[in-house]
């Protein structure tokens, strides 16, 4: 197999390794980002955004909770979309390129197929869409609020962290 930028990622199916490929480049191309606002807002926004995704994702390996993963994507996700035009486009690139990462990390460190990863990859990035949506709609609400509907899967999970 070459030995370039494009095979990274290679599983030894091709048609499935193009799709993800294409997918990424689409979703990570300059074209995919807002245009008209001013730098400040660019910058706060995106700002806030990366605050938002690294602390549920910390929150998340903190809490150590299981079956509350979507709950985690989706609520990172709402807030930020919340934050703008440029903290939803942030949300949707950095959630492509975290989720290609996952692909390699289940596999090669807990065994995933790559079914197995690339139906996780396409689930999460679901998942993250669902929680974009819901932050565009749902002006008036909270993300744990907002997000209720995935903390079914553990009902054990206390309040104070949602």
């Amino acid at each position: 197999m070459e030995n370039n930028d494009e095979n990274w990622l290679s599983t030894g199916h091709p048609a499935a390794d193009k799709l993800l490929l294409d997918y990424a480049k689409n979703i990570l191309s300059a074209d995919n980002l807002p245009v008209g606002m001013a730098a400040g807002n660019m910058a706060s926004q995106s700002g806030g955004a990366i605050y938002d995704l690294a602390s549920e994702y910390f929150a998340m390996k903190k809490h150590n909770y299981v079956n509350l993963d979507d709950y985690h994507h989706c609520k990172a996700n709402f807030n930020a979309t919340q934050r703008g035009k440029y903290g939803e486009a942030l949300a949707k690139q950095l959630g492509v390129v975290k989720e290609m990462g996952d692909v390699v990390r289940n596999m090669a460190g807990k065994g995933l197929t790559y079914r197995e990863a690339r139906d996780d990859f396409w689930h999460d990035l679901e998942i993250n869409k669902i929680g974009r949506q819901r932050g565009l709609l749902q002006k008036n609400q909270e993300a744990k609020d907002a997000c209720a509907d995935f903390r079914k899967n553990n009902k054990d999970f206390p309040k104070r962290f949602w």
